[in-house]
């Protein structure tokens, strides 16, 4: 029997490769989505509406990573409307493209995050749980919305809200890490806010997990089985490169950056509840100074 393949978007991104050699072990075959012509793979164009109908209808299921780095840049008016379209209208778009093909994929996963939840303090957080305000809340509910006609079709659609995904050289780690190398990091504001966060390594798991079980559809909260505080993060962080996080930011100064600042004090208490009632195999040491003990090893 030959390997199923999966067309997979970003697959050269941060998540991307960690997803496309977990995949590829497991034994599918993983066919790029790309944008660019001449590179091997699905070409696809959100932005022309266009797909290679004939190489995607291969597939087996189709799984949508790609997007606009969130910190990146300012969120000035023309990058929010960048990081919008290249989720909403490139996910609203592939989820058309699937439902009118008669032959191919019956799966569609696609990337969404905790963000949809904003800033909710210490309430307990599950797939239930409403929506919050503002900028990213707003983009996740019609991100997932862009989903939507794919599922009316009979497609299995799994909307994947990632919490923060800690690993080394992308991700926040990326932007905080040579801060703290530098003994310059700390909390943010009291600290008390809490972080949902996922590793790279578990996400891929959870990615596949999901994948392989046809009873998941739906939102999915791909995070660790507990949440932690920043200030325990800070604390972890700071001891995983060997410094200490003394100096902590003022939540004023964060506040000056606007929705972006607010971002970074928001407290998300978010919960995997679907993964935990298909008893996913979380790993035994997922707690949040494991994690990064492990990436800096």
């Amino acid at each position: 029997m030959a390997a199923l393949k999966i067309g997979l978007s970003g697959s050269h991104g941060f998540i991307g490769s960690s997803l496309s050699q977990t995949l590829k072990a497991a034994g599918y075959v993983v066919v790029p989505m790309v944008r660019v012509k001449g590179s091997r793979g699905i070409l696809y164009d959100y932005k022309r509406k266009y797909v290679d109908e004939s190489t995607l209808s291969e597939c087996f299921a189709v799984i949508h990573l790609a997007g606009k780095n969130i910190m990146s840049s300012p969120w000035t008016k023309s990058v929010r409307q960048e990081i919008y379209d290249s989720r909403v209208k490139s996910t609203r778009f592939l989820a058309h493209s699937l439902s009118r093909l008669d032959q191919g994929p019956k799966i569609f996963m696609h990337a969404s995050a905790v963000g949809i939840y904003g800033d909710q303090w210490d309430l307990k957080l599950d797939e239930a749980s409403h929506a919050g305000k503002g900028f990213l809340s707003r983009l996740c509910v019609d991100w997932e919305r862009g989903s939507l006609f794919a599922k009316s079709m009979g497609l299995r659609v799994v909307n994947m809200r990632f919490g923060n995904v800690l690993g080394k050289g992308g991700g926040m780690l990326k932007y905080l890490a040579p801060i703290f190398r530098l003994g310059l990091g700390g909390r943010f504001g009291s600290g008390e806010q809490f972080l949902s966060y996922v590793t790279r390594d578990e996400l891929a798991r959870q990615i596949l997990f999901v994948l392989k079980n046809n009873d998941i559809s739906g939102p999915v909260n791909m995070v660790a089985a507990e949440p932690t505080t920043n200030a325990e993060f800070t604390k972890a962080l700071a001891e995983a490169l060997h410094q200490r996080a003394l100096l902590p930011v003022p939540s004023f100064l964060l506040k000056l950056l606007g929705e972006q600042g607010k971002m970074l004090l928001a407290s998300t208490r978010v919960y995997p509840k679907v993964l935990l009632d298909h008893h996913f195999p979380f790993a035994k040491d997922h707690g949040i100074t494991h994690a990064l003990q492990k990436i800096f090893a």
